[in-house]
């Protein structure tokens, strides 16, 4: 199917940058919508897709070992 590939790879790039929004302490919700433009429902299906986990298994809410 025309565009498979490049839908694909769009993708990944959007959950490369939800990685490090992520990683920067930002919730769920604002990294799904300054990343993907859609409900945040979409874009945990697509992280867990992808990476293979849900993004809360990752980074709990609580970090402790910020200061």
């Amino acid at each position: 199917m025309p565009g498979t590939e490049f839908q694909r790879w769009r993708t990944i790039l959007r959950i490369h940058h939800a990685l490090v929004h992520l990683s920067n302490g930002h919730s769920v919700t604002d990294t799904a919508i300054r990343v993907w433009l859609v409900q945040p429902t979409s874009f945990i299906e697509a992280f867990t897709t992808v990476v293979g986990e849900r993004q809360a298994a990752r980074w709990p809410r609580s970090k402790p070992w910020i200061r």
